[in-house]
């Protein structure tokens, strides 16, 4: 089952990287992409719109999380803030679109670079998600990933560290980001 956020590089083999001419030139050179941490995106605010939004949902109870699930929820969040160097690169799977030349290409004083979307999921582990926009859709998402930690806490409390089941990432923030009127960016 395809979730909202999933990318597969088997139906987008080339993502693009719009960019400065200088920053292109080091990419090129160095052959080296470098990802940034989020707290360094130019809105690093959207890493804490997700986890806000997580946490709303459980304080107002849309969807049923017992206290044992929100404690754990909310200290792998607060874990994965302070203990994790979450790394992200924008990409898009448009070659040409205006509002990445605009943003990110110096408002088209710069260039776009196509990467191998293969070689970066298969070859340098770099897990590509598609971000997502529509609130309720967050919301769906959100709430269907409490779903599955409930369940997973329920079914075995004893073992709080087992990864979910594949293909359900119920805590995959970098996925969903709060940003109306721009262009969804893998």
């Amino acid at each position: 089952m395809a979730l909202p956020w999933d990318f597969s590089s088997d139906h987008c083999p080339v993502v693009y990287h719009y960019t400065s001419i200088e920053a292109a030139r080091a990419i090129v050179e160095n052959r080296t992409f470098r990802l940034s941490e989020y707290t360094a995106l130019n809105d690093a605010s959207e890493f804490s719109y997700a986890r806000d939004r997580l946490i709303g949902l459980m304080r107002d109870r849309q969807v049923y999380t017992d206290l044992t699930t929100r404690i754990f929820v909310v200290s792998e969040l607060e874990g994965l803030t302070a203990n994790t160097g979450l790394m992200i690169g924008s990409l898009t799977p448009r070659r040409d679109d205006l509002g990445q030349w605009r943003s990110y290409a110096g408002d088209g004083g710069g260039c776009v670079l196509g990467l191998d979307a293969r070689h970066l999921e298969h070859d340098a582990g770099v897990a590509i998600r598609t971000v997502v926009y529509d609130e309720a859709l967050v919301d769906r998402m959100l709430c269907l990933g409490l779903g599955v930690v409930q369940q997973q806490l329920e079914d075995d409390p004893d073992d709080q560290a087992r990864p979910p089941p594949t293909g359900m990432r119920p805590l995959d923030i970098p996925g969903i980001r709060h940003a109306p009127g721009t262009a969804p960016r893998r």
